[in-house]
């Protein structure tokens, strides 16, 4: 019983260490990787403890033990003749725990992106947990799903009908394979830590894991051929196509991401990745989309120069929302190292950087130039749409020249800073019929915007409509109060009225 005891306090010490490590993310490098590593060292130690007191009581009252070492050791001895001996089982030896093990390398082979949907920026904490609490039910679901298909190739090869030992071997056979991802994930866990999610890795150590995930994967199709033979009694030639070709060509796909069947490559992870940081960004989840941008920008390839700008811009654009203009200028900066000198994506890009410096003047002059170069250069009509705005300074305010670079930007790009651009623009000229519709977007995309709220309360206080006036105006105040002063005579005697 004391061993039992020891072993759940040194597996929630580990516990506490992840879930501290998750909330310090600076905790990186040789400190970052002997905290990991010690973590690991706790959490084996506490499972080992746990384990063989619960064997040692099983023992005591005559019970008949086996561990998960003996199994997988007897299990790798001699897969085929293994399985065998125990497919025709209800639960062949250790069989929850290998479902265990098959639910968590499904797990872990897709929660990052699944947390990256949810908005939030992934991390190994999460991810564990997630996999260790739920790895049970999405093995059952393999079990019974992926088990399902395995007895279909069964019959398509004139194999036995043994509904119940085609399940068991689909999920032993994969054993291999998943052993092997759930072991890459332990090693980027404490050798990356959440830098992994963000900084490019190892290129020794990825290709050794890679090399281990591809031959966990060979030796899984080999098994799976093997077992229907030499215990579902399926024809050859069938049984080759159905399971060592087809298998082969999934597994192809899974780790070069082409599929043979549609002739199409899949869009690259880091272009994915951009897409959806972009998206975070102009929903104001700039945590989220952070992670998302840096991930990109490991995944992008090394000679995919224009990426890498594009990629680098972007992490300026978050971090000149977010308010941080010291950041924004290093990203930017470091883009250029990028793009070819001279084109018309260089003089915006100069153009941005004097914004950022408070050098308006020289930030128009490489704008222009950048417009000249290339009319369709969004970013540089953009920019120009803002200076003359009075977003960056009141000297060269002018809504009437401003106009039409902001239109042109809109037509290149609809992001949502182009699209508050635009609004703005024309209520400042007035034109509240043209500034509807693009402040409804803004709503829609940015809820609680106080600025939208205002202009979206004068354009229908300006039309007359009183009752949806005061209800933007009341948001704003509630969101912002020091709005409030800036509101005229009218308004604030509008937000006094009795109902």
């Amino acid at each position: 019983m004391i061993r039992i005891i020891i072993g759940i306090l040194l597996l929630l010490v580990s516990f506490s260490n992840v879930v501290t490590q998750g909330a310090k993310p600076g905790l990186e490098g040789a400190e970052g990787l002997g905290y990991r590593a010690m973590t690991f060292a706790l959490f084996l130690l506490g499972v080992w403890l746990v384990s063989s007191g619960i064997r040692k009581r099983q023992k005591a009252a005559g019970k008949k033990t086996e561990t998960a070492w003996q199994f997988l050791r007897e299990f790798f001895k001699n897969p085929v003749l293994f399985l065998q001996k125990n497919a025709a089982e209800s639960r062949p030896s250790k069989f929850f725990f290998v479902l265990w093990v098959t639910g968590m390398a499904m797990l872990l082979g897709k929660l990052d992106l699944w947390i990256f949907n949810t908005g939030m920026a992934p991390n190994w904490t999460m991810i564990w947990i997630l996999a260790l609490a739920l790895g049970i039910i999405f093995g059952a679901l393999n079990y019974w799903v992926l088990g399902s298909l395995f007895h279909l190739g069964v019959m398509i090869c004139k194999g036995k009908k043994a509904y119940r030992a085609s399940r068991n071997l689909k999920v032993y056979t994969g054993l291999p394979a998943y052993l092997a991802l759930v072991t890459v994930a332990v090693a980027n866990t404490v050798f990356y830590g959440n830098q992994f999610f963000s900084l490019p890795v190892n290129a020794v150590l990825d290709f050794i894991l890679q090399f281990l995930a591809m031959a966990a994967a060979a030796l899984t199709i080999y098994l799976g051929y093997q077992v229907a033979l030499k215990v579902q009694e399926t024809r050859p030639i069938p049984t080759l196509i159905v399971f060592v070709v087809i298998p082969a060509v999934i597994y192809l796909y899974l780790f070069t991401g082409f599929s043979f069947l549609t002739g199409r490559t899949e869009p690259p992870s880091f272009v994915i990745y951009n897409q959806r940081a972009s998206e975070m960004m102009f929903k104001g989840d700039f945590n989220a989309a952070e992670g998302l941008y840096t991930l990109a920008l490991k995944e992008v390839p090394e000679k995919d120069t224009a990426s890498q700008a594009n990629i680098l811009q972007n992490l300026g654009m978050l971090y000149t929302l977010k308010g941080d203009p010291a950041k924004a200028k290093d990203f930017y900066t470091a883009s250029l190292n990028f793009i070819a000198e001279g084109g018309s994506e260089y003089y915006s890009t100069l153009g941005i950087l004097a914004i950022l410096n408070d050098k308006t003047d020289e930030a128009i002059g490489h704008l222009k130039k950048a417009v000249e170069l290339d009319e369709t250069n969004s970013d540089a009509h953009k920019f120009l749409g803002e200076i003359y705005l009075g977003q960056h300074g009141d000297k060269y305010a002018d809504p009437e020249t401003a106009l039409p670079y902001n239109k042109t930007a809109f037509e290149l790009t609809e992001d949502i800073t182009v699209t508050y651009s635009l609004a703005l623009n024309y209520f400042s000229l007035g034109d509240f019929v043209n500034a509807l519709p693009l402040l409804s977007t803004l709503e829609e995309n940015l809820p609680g915007n106080p600025v939208v709220y205002s202009m979206l309360g004068q354009i229908y206080f300006a039309s007359n409509d009183m009752e949806t006036a005061k209800g933007y105006f009341k948001a704003v105040v509630e969101l912002d109060p020091s709005m409030a002063n800036q509101f005229s005579a009218e308004i604030k005697a509008l937000l006094t009225k009795k109902e």
